[in-house]
C-alpha cells in the first residue's frame, strides 16, 4: 500500500468506526427502554423515551419504532390511553404491519392496539384529528459526501447542497495545493543550484535558500493535508440533517423540511 493511500484508508476507517459507535449508542438506548419496561418501571420508560426522542432526527427508523412501541406500552400501563394511542399511531405510520408480541403482551393491550390499528387507516382517509408524529426520512448521504470530498475537496459539501462551504473549502485546498506545487518546483531549482555551486563563499547562502524553501514546502504540504482532512470530516460530520420544523395539521404533527 503506497503512502498516498494511507490517509484515505485511515479517514474512511474513522468514518466507519464513528457510524458503528453511533449505532451502538442507539442500540443501548433501546435496550435500556426494554429493560426498564420488563422491570415494570413505566415512569422511567416514559422519561427515558422522551429524552431519546429529543434527537429523533438522528435516530434510525428501526430504533424509532422501538422507542414509540415502549412509550405506547408504558403510557397504557400508567392509564394514559390518549398518549398511548398517539404513540401507537406514530408506530403504525412507521410500520403499518406492526404487531405486538402476543406472548409478551397482555390481552388488554392487544385489544387496545387492534382497535387502534383498525381505525388507523380510516382516520387517515377521513382526515380525523388524531395527534401523532409523522416522520420524513431522508437518505443518509454523509458517507457518499465524505468519499467525494476525499476525491476532490469541496465536492462532498456541494453534494450535500452546501455550495458556499464547498466552494470555500475547495478553493482553499486548490490554493494550498498550488502553492505547495510552486514551492516544490522552487525547492528543486534551489537544490540544484546549491549542488552545482562551486564557490565556497556562495555555497552557504545557496544552501540557506534551499533549506528555507524546503521548510516552506513542508509547511504548505501539511496545511494542504489538513485542509483535505477537514473537508472529508466536515462532509461526514457536520450539517447533514436539515432543519426540521413541526407544524400542527388536521392529522396531527407533520415535518416540514427546509434546507
Amino acid at each position: 500500500m503506497s503512502n498516498k493511500v494511507y490517509p484515505v484508508f485511515f479517514v474512511l476507517l474513522g468514518i466507519f468506526f464513528f457510524r458503528d459507535a453511533h449505532a451502538q449508542t442507539q442500540d443501548y438506548g433501546v435496550f435500556q427502554l426494554r429493560y426498564l419496561y420488563n422491570q415494570i418501571k413505566f415512569e422511567q420508560v416514559i422519561s427515558s423515551g422522551k429524552q431519546l426522542l429529543q434527537n429523533q432526527e438522528q435516530i434510525s427508523a428501526a430504533h424509532l419504532q422501538e422507542i414509540h412501541k415502549y412509550l405506547a406500552l408504558a403510557y397504557f400501563n400508567t392509564g394514559e390511553q390518549d398518549s398511548s394511542r398517539a404513540h401507537f399511531y406514530t408506530l403504525l405510520s412507521l410500520n403499518p404491519e406492526f404487531e405486538p408480541d402476543p406472548v409478551q403482551t397482555s390481552p388488554k393491550i392487544l385489544d387496545f392496539f387492534h382497535t387502534i390499528k383498525n381505525a388507523f387507516s380510516s382516520d387517515q382517509k377521513q382526515k380525523t384529528a388524531v395527534p401523532y408524529t409523522e416522520y420524513v426520512f431522508l437518505p443518509d448521504i454523509r458517507l457518499q459526501a465524505a468519499v467525494r470530498s476525499a476525491v476532490l475537496p469541496g465536492w462532498g459539501q456541494v453534494y450535500k447542497m452546501q455550495k458556499k462551504r464547498g466552494l470555500v473549502l475547495g478553493s482553499l485546498f486548490l490554493s494550498s495545493a498550488a502553492a505547495t506545487s510552486l514551492t516544490y518546483v522552487l525547492e528543486k531549482n534551489r537544490r540544484t543550484a546549491y549542488r552545482d555551486e562551486r564557490d565556497p563563499q556562495i555555497v552557504t547562502a545557496k544552501y540557506d535558500d534551499y533549506n528555507s524553501m524546503s521548510k516552506t514546502r513542508q509547511f504548505l504540504q501539511y496545511v494542504t493535508a489538513g485542509i483535505w482532512l477537514t473537508t472529508v470530516f466536515d462532509a461526514f460530520l457536520t450539517d447533514y440533517h436539515p432543519q426540521i420544523q413541526m407544524e400542527k395539521d388536521y392529522l396531527g404533527l407533520a415535518f416540514q423540511v427546509d434546507y
